[in-house]
């Protein structure tokens, strides 16, 4: 980051002098890699190890995962997400994707060959790929794996998330394998230079000739700009929407708030700025139905007696079941039991400093409700944030819900797919009928093309 970019009154007191996500997980690993460092050395374990009511559910839990990973989670790949690469040409404060990726003794794991990923990706021939990173266009043979992809994977809309700072021709190769594009800018001023290293003003210019390019082919492409917000930049959201709006009132603008919600750097903590925050983007929503707030009113809602109100510890969820995620370590990350474990863990770990038994036995609990009591649940304690709206879609009760016509699905769905997606959505929401995806049918002809064309 640039060292001359200072924010106004930021001094101790202030929120933004607190260390970042980032920071506090490069610690975390810089830690974690001279603990087993020290134990290499004393060969033994930790004096301080837990007694037998903290390994009692711990023991559980580790047993529960075990047996999880032997359970058969049902997946139809409506969605899939792609982690290209660890590697970024940004520094995000708020990014720890490459941090959260190492082991215990603070080494990255080997990555999987992309070649073998893009095999998978055929073999479950998903509606929709969400490509991520990392900036995945910074892998030379990219444009050659979507080709195939699109050639051999039955056609999937493919999404491609990047920053765009990187070389012109690199996505002018991808383009014609893309039907979206995600681009990263969290604002026009020094806001973006603090939250990700890079002036904003030359991705806005970059964002340009994307959409001037887009503009020239004969097909739709779609373009969403996705801003994360924080102190540095909620300021200057307003300007960046409205001159977005003016490139083009077809880009949607996606805005987000930092995670973790009580993060101080995120607006989120902050109930006195989010509020009015809100007002005016919502403010900004009317006559702009490509302005989409995807950010929780989570420090507003308050008891009478001015306590934080207690937040449910689960969600019901079925996207869970219609999408994966495939990291770069190559293996396919269904949402259970692979990010459920990974959540569980963790809090199990927060527990054990803690010396919180009855919170040890809580996560054991709930470990095992919610990947083995039954298989085929809606519980689900992982925190995600998904951005298609497949939840929409399987939990719709009529034929006219305008979700049934979405966009990225249309054209993409086999009278099979139809059938065994509807017998399982039955499941969870008895109202829905194989006509509700009339609009994803394919047609019979097996040689049609599915991309989108200009309305």
């Amino acid at each position: 980051m640039d060292g001359e970019v200072q924010t106004e009154g930021t001094n101790a007191n202030d929120p933004r002098s607190a260390p970042t996500p980032l920071e506090e997980a490069r610690s975390r690993v810089e830690r974690n890699r001279m603990r087993c460092l020290e134990r290499g050395r004393q060969k033994r374990e930790d004096v301080d190890s837990p007694s037998w009511h903290f390994r009692i559910p711990e023991k559980l839990l580790e047993t529960v995962i075990r047996l999880a990973r032997h359970v058969d989670y049902k997946n139809f790949h409506w969605a899939v997400v792609w982690d290209v690469l660890l590697k970024c040409n940004l520094q995000c404060v708020y990014c720890t994707r490459i941090e959260d990726s190492h082991n215990q003794d603070g080494i990255l794991p080997p990555q999987a060959d992309p070649a073998k990923i893009v095999e998978e990706i055929i073999r479950l021939r998903p509606k929709l790929l969400l490509v991520t990173g990392g900036e995945p266009a910074l892998l030379p043979e990219l444009p050659e794996y979507l080709r195939r992809i699109k050639a051999e994977g039955g056609d999937p809309f493919i999404v491609l998330n990047t920053n765009l700072m990187i070389p012109a021709q690199s996505i002018g190769a991808v383009l014609p394998h893309a039907d979206g594009f995600n681009v990263s800018i969290d604002s026009l001023g020094k806001g973006n230079i603090l939250n990700r290293g890079v002036d904003g003003e030359k991705l806005f210019s970059r964002l340009e000739e994307l959409w001037r390019t887009v503009e020239t082919l004969d097909r739709t492409v779609l373009v969403t700009v996705f801003s994360v917000v924080t102190l540095h930049n909620y300021r200057e959201i307003p300007e960046m929407i409205e001159r977005i709006h003016r490139l083009s009132p077809k880009i949607s603008v996606v805005i987000t708030a930092m995670q973790p919600f009580e993060h101080p750097l995120s607006i989120t903590s902050h109930a006195d700025l989010l509020g009015p925050f809100l007002q005016s983007l919502q403010e900004m929503q009317k006559g702009r139905k490509e302005l989409i707030i995807e950010i929780p009113n989570v420090v507003m809602n308050r008891a009478n007696s001015g306590r934080e109100l207690k937040v449910k510890s689960h969600i019901k969820c079925i996207r869970q079941y219609f999408r994966t995620e495939i990291p770069v370590l190559g293996e396919n990350a269904y949402c259970k039991p692979t990010r459920f474990t990974h959540l569980f863990r963790q809090q199990a770990k927060e527990a054990r400093a803690q010396r919180n038994s009855v919170r040890m036995w809580q996560i054991a609990y709930r470990a095992a409700r919610s990947l083995l009591m039954p298989p085929h649940t809606t519980r689900c304690y992982f925190p995600c944030k998904c951005e298609m709206p497949i939840e929409r879609i399987v939990r719709s009760r009529h034929a006219n819900d305008p979700i049934l016509n979405f966009l990225l699905f249309r054209g993409r769905f086999t009278d099979e797919d139809i059938k065994t997606a509807t017998r399982f959505i039955h499941r969870f929401n008895p109202f829905f009928r194989a006509s509700f995806l009339k609009q994803f049918r394919r047609d019979n002809a097996s040689e049609r093309s599915n991309r989108i064309t200009p309305e």
